[in-house]
């Protein structure tokens, strides 16, 4: 069993706790994928909705390549983990297009914006490839980065946050495979002005797309220097929370639907809620 196929036990301790629910994660999505080579989703694995896209792959492939190089792993060094995540190398370029962009089957086709966040977890992945020696899987992601960044230096976007999205994939397909249109793209983008007023940004998304442009504007910030903008928008999440690990949503323009499932117009983020565990 691939899961058996480990060398040693997870470390004590926090980290050993990170590489431990990163194996349960693993062997998860390594049970979801397809191995039957007959398939035609060879390599994938089913989202929520039983749909096949890159999502799923991109996620099994960081995962992945985090236990491929984490000592304490149970799948440190695994030729079979390995196989695997070559497997979903070929299923990801399979679903990308000629002009480098991916579709979320669901609303979005030929999407600049899902690339960039399917690119988040694929230059990971590549970025611990080539740190901790395993060329074989750089490789192997290396020519569907390229048709990425092609994409990610050209296309458009569908909301605000989605330029943000966008510019921390190009930062890090950047840094893997430098380029100057990546670079340049990225700071027509910023060039608009952050969209962020008294800490928070324009969609007023408190519990999700406020943390995913402050990810993603980090991540940025090793092709521009913005981490100005990105503090100010922390100190306003402090002032948006209370001592019971709440948020407050109301003001969102994003999660109507979070706010009317809690019936109070205060959402409770997922990583808040465990840390009031």
């Amino acid at each position: 069993m691939l899961a058996s196929a480990a060398a040693m036990a997870a470390p004590a301790g926090p980290g050993g706790e990170l590489i431990r629910r990163n194996d349960d994660s693993v062997a998860q999505q390594l049970a979801a994928q397809i191995t039957d080579a007959t398939h035609p989703q060879l390599g994938g694995a089913p989202d929520a909705y039983g749909l096949y896209s890159a999502y799923p792959a991109a996620g099994l492939l960081l995962a992945g390549s985090a236990a491929l190089a984490s000592q304490g792993s149970r799948f440190y060094r695994s030729d079979e983990l390995r196989r695997r995540l070559l497997l979903a190398v070929k299923y990801l370029e399979g679903k990308q297009h000629a002009d480098g962009t991916i579709d979320l089957l669901t609303t979005n086709f030929h999407s600049t914006p899902d690339l960039g966040f399917v690119v988040h977890n694929v230059a990971g992945a590549a970025w611990i490839a080539r740190r901790h020696g395993e060329p074989g899987l750089f490789a192997a992601l290396e020519p569907f980065l390229t048709r990425a960044g092609a994409a990610l230096a050209a296309g458009g976007v569908h909301t605000p946050n989605h330029r943000w999205v966008v510019c921390e994939a190009l930062a890090q397909i950047h840094e893997l495979l430098p380029d100057p249109k990546y670079v340049a793209r990225a700071e027509r983008w910023l060039a608009e002005g952050i969209d962020i007023e008294e800490g928070i940004f324009s969609e007023r998304s408190t519990v999700v797309y406020n943390p995913v442009c402050c990810n993603a504007l980090l991540v940025t910030a090793l092709i521009g220097a913005i981490l100005n903008s990105v503090e100010s928008k922390f100190e306003y999440g402090y002032a948006y929370g209370d001592n019971c690990y709440y948020i407050e949503g109301a003001p969102s323009e994003k999660e109507p639907g979070l706010e009317r499932r809690n019936g109070k117009g205060r959402t409770r983020s997922r990583a808040s809620a465990r840390a009031a565990r």
